[in-house]
């Protein structure tokens, strides 16, 4: 008799184990088949049992693909129900209805009888696997047992993966994963060694793809790689010995053995990376014929014989074992004994349908299948072969490899790795379409959070992220995608999908970022760039091994010694950018890295990308960049340096964050104008696809969809969101023609987004904590103070000082209920709409202020003021609490400290509020408006996107004007020393010169010692650019007074200042440059600058270039530029080029000059520097008339001589480059262009050799 569980009835068991049961049952109303998977007896009361099962639903429920075991339905067994079934079910129990697959599990060799077999499994279950790696979940118990058969209508063999009980989430925050070092999980005849040891970072898709390689082995030979029955024994063979070579039970293709040993390989790094990887190689094997196998010739013991069975434990499951890291060891004496097993663990059955009686393992290809099925609005079964092949895209690689693999050898790897990525598809749409999944009619409501979203519709922008794609791998170049629209229109999910595609068919190693208004600097990034290092939680030491051991893996051993140094600053920087060092007892042996500039850790992180994309292209998804500053400048840094980096960036921004922040809006526009950048704009989903979204979502009636549709208007999120609350609010009733708003319910539709999240706030603070909604509504409004990101160490503290106390399980049931997710640092709203809620209903209350001056005392507890980032968000603590004057200060030191660090978008956007708060408070030559003033004029001096010099002069003489009129000297001072470098940027040295000396005075009577040390320094530069040497010398002498002992920097630039001093001055002495730039190179090299290091060895060249020893002098202008063009500097790399020129050009090797002086003028006309482009123009005219190229030698001169706005400034390498061009025209009678090439050069000598030429 049937036993009613829900929309199912229970017919039969078929079969147990010690952790619950399995039965057949059937979906009344449709009449399919399932199987209905429940914990029994003890069991079903114990936490680890029902949180292990727990998340198996998790992991199961959100893939959607026919290679993978369909759930449709999740919840507990009723009183009622086990009742019924006479003590066989526990009520409360949890139970999981599951697709009944109809041909057992893959148990006998016979069911591969041949390659063509074979081949089919390993691509279906490789589809699968891809299918689940790019979801982020990795099965780690492929193995037979868990390979069910189904049968399609065309008499096909569909095989489906199945039990994802100890599934691992890459993802380590994820609910669905736990991370336990040392803990061994998983069926010891088919664990990869990272398995067996339990080192959990060193999971990724090769981990299932070793045990499939087992799975291989075992169906192609009839064993197993290894066979022992003892575990320790069989552990060792897995970690250390080789498989024997195969004995195949029918005709292998040739280099199938080598595929399977490359599956098998011992070094994750070793295998296939991907199980695209794998599929691709798999494609290219020569097709054989089984007539060409001589089957008498196999040994009995491969003629037909089941797999064989691993040998059960003493204690549980006779497949699957956990392992604790104080596992005793088998003796030999007694095989199957491992007293550390929990002797509670058993195995849930299998879900499949045994052909007599439960527990047999026969091959079920005669069984016929049930034709009782109907399906719901003209939908098919999970079986039928039109969803078979939806991953891999096998007719596309078949045609990339001209036809199915005849005569193919497995293609050559990438150098340095054991296997390449298979090209990229021309389109992302796949072999096969879905077709709708089956619904069950009054199924699947406990499924809806879990289920992915089925991504509909955008077809087209789809295609403009895939053509960009492949433009990328194509080119090797940098690309970016621009996605803006409207909150909800699905920009994120876009991203999220085609993040998840490229994954499938192995064409990009992904990582993501996503951000917030309140996310601190730099912390999504960090996030990002240890996704593929999993170094959560590491020590910094422990990072920089595994950092250094990635790149290690990635690039040549035999590098250059610039290239080896710029390795190690490379581990070293990344390391640094990860783990900062904060204490003594955290840094690495030496110096850390000292990021000077935002520049320099970009081309660290620019550097560590071209690291992992040597291996396959990068698809970095950033999300939300209206908060990203950082992200957003590190776009831009790879698009402007021209670097070989292939990654395609998936940028979204929500409009209405964007009319927050109109600086940032304005930067996005610009980046859209660039050439390698993709705008892409989503307006709401069109109506039938929006029609189509809200089908999939949930089987509704026809009536409720068509009103879910008109309300939602085009907005995916709303319309998840809006059934979501349904569900959750248990509203929904099931009818004939699907789910309907239950009689009587109180279920208005909502009239936006907003209101919607307001509701499930309401709602989750009544039903969860009643009676302590008050309090709990204040808790979360800390959070959302804190920003949509939250750090839990942050939040208790806050919550702490009001007196609030933190419900234990808070966060577990809000990320349960779909209102957060967690982060490395805590959690996160899932939604921006959630937290603007919550601000409301606390600015409604009159608490925001109070909060966020709560949030000040936390950080002032927490952190010292010397934190990167601390300044601002006190700042903008105090701007959203209301108190404006109070803001001001912190907001300043924080322009401030983005401006040191060269992060000039971040100290735009303060400056902005800053000016807003002083245009609210009417504040007029107020000293902190002066302050801001000037900030802003040094910004727009250096920042080449915002470049405005002339604003900058402006904002200069006016805080000079207020700075006099007021006797602010200590304004006027910086006011003055901004004037003088805003004239020495623009090549006017000789007037610099009394602005340096005026703010020099200020700060010398002011104390003023840094400020005066900078000054002094700078004046040196604009008086060798003039010739003033005597004057530098006291300037110099000056300078070295004043510096502090323990002030390395400036005493580090006392020694190049002086190094050009002898270079230049009028007596040269060559002996005493080379000892200060040797002083100056040590001084680099101790603090691990390589900026001061390159300049340090461009010192150290040009003196030998001098003294005539030009072979040395190119090692030392070549390691220069790779030092500097290698840790992203802008100008210093276009004067290494230009002094590779001047040396070849003085060798005589003229062509070698010409191609040096062309990039260093391409390098000097992109990076803006104007004061210094002439030289190389000049140097190619001089290299064009050595050619008899005259008209091209006048042009070019004539050119040179309209980029210098300036000739008072001595450039000794223009002397030498216009006195050769003047001499070799005048031999060739071209007495114009002699002339003036004589006077540039007469004009340059003069201010240093008088005389020189008459």
């Amino acid at each position: 008799m049937a036993i009613p569980l829900g929309p199912f009835d229970l017919l039969e068991p078929l079969g147990s184990g010690g952790m619950g049961a399995v039965w057949r049952a059937v979906h009344r109303e449709q009449s399919i088949p399932v199987a209905v998977k429940a914990l029994s007896g003890e069991s079903a009361h114990d936490p680890d049992f029902r949180a292990e099962f727990a998340r198996e639903v998790q992991a199961v429920a959100g893939l959607a693909h026919p290679g993978i075991v369909s759930v449709y339905d999740y919840g507990i067994i009723p009183e009622a129900t086990a009742a019924a079934s006479d003590g066989a079910l526990v009520a409360g129990s949890p139970m999981l209805a599951m697709e009944l697959a109809d041909r057992g599990a893959l148990t006998n060799l016979n069911l591969i009888p041949n390659w063509a077999a074979l081949r089919d499994l390993l691509l279906q279950l490789l589809d699968a696997l891809g299918y689940a790696h790019a979801r982020g979940m990795i099965h780690r118990d492929v193995k037979p047992t868990n390979i069910l058969l189904s049968s399609t209508p065309a008499a096909h063999v569909r095989y489906k993966l199945t039990d994802f009980g100890i599934a691992h989430a890459l993802d380590p925050f994820s609910s669905q994963t736990t991370q336990e070092n040392g803990i061994y999980r998983g069926s010891p005849d088919y664990s990869p060694p990272e398995q067996l040891e339990g080192t959990w970072r060193d999971y990724g898709p090769w981990t299932d793809l070793y045990a499939l390689g087992c799975v291989a082995y075992e169906f192609a030979s009839g064993r197993p790689p290894f066979m022992e029955q003892n575990f320790v024994k069989l552990a060792m063979c897995h970690m250390e010995q080789a498989p024997p070579p195969i004995e195949p039970r029918f005709a292998l293709p040739d280099g199938f053995e080598r595929w399977v040993m490359r599956l098998l390989a011992k070094k994750p790094r070793k295998r296939y990376r991907r199980a695209a990887d794998a599929a691709w190689a798999l494609l290219q094997l020569t097709p054989v014929l089984d007539s060409a196998f001589d089957g008498g010739s196999a040994s009995p013991r491969q003629q037909g014989r089941a797999p064989r069975q691993p040998a059960p434990l003493a204690h549980g499951d006779q497949d699957s074992v956990e392992l604790g890291p104080n596992t005793v060891e088998w003796a030999d004496d007694e095989p199957g004994q491992a007293h550390s097993v929990d002797e509670s663990i058993g195995e849930m059955p299998t879900v499949r349908l045994p052909e007599n009686q439960q527990g047999q393992t026969e091959p079920r290809g005669d069984r016929e299948r049930p034709d009782q099925r109907t399906t719901c609005k003209e939908t098919s079964s999970p079986s039928d072969d039109a969803m078979i092949n939806l991953s891999i895209p096998e007719r596309a690689w078949q045609d990339a490899s001209g036809g199915k693999g005849v005569g193919k050898e497995l293609p050559e790897p990438v150098a340095g790795f054991e296997s390449s990525p298979p090209p990229l598809p021309p389109t992302w749409r796949r072999d096969t379409q879905r077709k709708p999944d089956t619904h069950l009619i009054g199924a699947g409501l406990n499924l809806f959070g879990l289920r992915e979203v089925e991504f509909i519709g955008r077809e087209a922008e789809r295609d403009v992220v895939w053509d960009a794609l492949g433009e990328v791998i194509e080119t090797g170049t940098p690309h970016a995608v621009l996605i803006r629209g409207p909150s909800g229109t699905g920009k994120s999910r876009l991203a999220q999908w085609m993040c998840q595609r490229a994954h499938e068919v192995g064409a990009v190693t992904v990582m993501a970022a996503s951000h917030s208004q309140q996310s601190q600097p730099l912390e999504p990034l960090r996030r990002m760039l240890e996704q593929p290092l999993s170094t959560w939680g590491m020590s910094p030491r422990n990072v920089h091994q595994r950092v250094c051991e990635t790149i290690d893996t990635l690039f040549e051993l035999d590098a250059s010694q610039e290239e080896a140094y710029l390795l190690d600053y490379t581990a070293r920087g990344v390391t640094e950018f990860l783990r900062p060092s904060v204490a003594e007892s955290a840094q690495l042996d030496g110096p850390p890295v000292d990021f000077r500039t935002k520049r320099e850790r970009y081309a660290v992180i620019a550097r560590f990308l071209q690291a992992l994309a040597k291996r396959r292209p990068l698809m970095l998804w950033l999300d939300d960049v209206a908060w990203a500053t950082d992200a957003v400048g590190l776009v831009e840094y790879l698009l402007e340096s021209n670097q070989q980096v292939p990654v395609l960036f998936l940028m979204t921004a929500r409009d209405e964050s964007l009319i927050e922040r109109p600086a940032m809006a304005d930067r996005l526009d610009a980046l859209a104008q660039e050439d390698a950048v993709t705008p892409l704009e989503l307006g709401p989903l069109p109506s039938p696809n929006h029609a189509e979204l809200i089908e999939h979502l949930l089987t509704l009636s026809p009536d409720l969809a068509w009103q879910v549709e008109e309300r939602t208007a085009g907005n995916p999120l709303f319309a998840v969101q809006l059934v979501r609350d349904w569900v959750e609010r248990d509203v929904l009733e099931p009818s004939a023609h699907g789910f309907t708003l239950r009689e009587g319910a109180d279920a208005p539709l909502p009239d936006d987004l907003s209101a919607l999240c307001q509701e499930r706030i309401e709602r989750f603070l009544d039903k969860y904590y009643s009676g302590r909604k008050d309090e709990l509504r204040q808790i979360l409004e800390v959070a959302a103070a804190l920003g949509r990101e939250v750090d839990e160490v942050e939040w208790r503290s806050a919550c702490k000082n009001l007196g609030l106390a933190i419900p234990d399980g808070l966060v577990a049931e809000m990320v349960n209920q779909k209102l957060a997710h967690r982060t490395p640092e805590g959690w996160a709203f899932v939604h921006g709409a959630l937290r603007e809620v919550i601000e409301r209903g606390a600015r409604n209350a009159d608490r925001w202020g109070y909060h966020q001056q709560n949030c000040i005392i936390m950080l002032d507890e927490l952190y010292g003021l010397e934190t990167p980032g601390i300044w601002k968000r006190w700042g903008d603590h105090l701007y959203s609490a209301g108190e404006l004057e109070d803001a001001l200060e912190p907001l300043l030191a924080a322009a401030n400290e983005a401006r040191q660090a060269a992060d000039c978008p971040t100290g735009l956007e303060v400056l902005d509020r800053i000016d807003e708060i002083c245009g609210q408070l009417g504040l007029k030559h107020d000293v902190r408006q002066v302050r801001s003033w000037l900030q802003r004029a040094n910004l727009l001096r250096q920042y080449r996107h915002a470049h405005d010099p002339q604003r900058a002069r402006e904002l200069v003489e006016q805080a000079m004007q207020v700075a006099r009129s007021r006797g602010w000297l200590s304004e006027l001072g910086i006011a003055l020393l901004e004037e003088a470098r805003t004239l020495a940027h623009n090549g006017d040295f000789a007037a610099s010169l009394d602005s340096f000396e005026s703010a020099r005075s200020i700060f010398e009577e002011n104390g003023m010692r840094e400020e005066a040390v900078t000054t002094l320094l700078s004046m040196c530069a604009a008086q060798r650019r003039v010739g003033q040497f005597s004057r530098m010398r006291q300037t110099l002498q000056q300078a070295r007074s004043l510096c502090a002992s323990h002030d390395k920097r400036h005493r580090a630039m006392v020694h190049e200042r002086y190094t050009q001093y002898y270079l230049d001055g009028p007596q040269k002495d060559l002996e005493q440059a080379r000892i200060h730039a040797e002083r100056f190179l040590v001084a680099a090299q101790e603090h691990l600058s390589p900026v001061s290091q390159a300049k340090a060895w461009g010192n150290l060249g040009e003196i030998k270039r001098l003294e005539g020893n030009h072979e040395d002098a190119l090692g030392d202008y070549r390691r220069a530029y790779a030092l500097s063009n290698g840790v992203g500097a802008i100008k210093l790399p276009c004067l290494c080029l230009h002094n590779i020129a001047m040396t070849q050009f003085e060798m005589g090797h003229l062509d070698e000059a010409r191609r040096w002086f062309r990039d260093s003028r391409i390098c000097m006309e992109k990076n803006d520097f104007q004061l210094f482009v002439a030289v190389p123009i000049v140097g190619l005219a001089a290299c064009e008339a050595t050619r008899g190229r005259w008209e091209s030698a006048r042009s070019l001169f004539e050119a040179a001589l309209e980029r210098m706005e300036s000739r008072t400034n001595f450039v000794r390498d223009l002397a030498v480059l216009a006195e050769f061009l003047g001499k070799t025209a005048a031999e060739a009678g071209h007495e114009e262009l002699a002339r003036q090439a004589l006077a540039l050069a007469r004009e340059h000598w003069e201010v240093k050799e008088p005389g020189r030429l008459t």
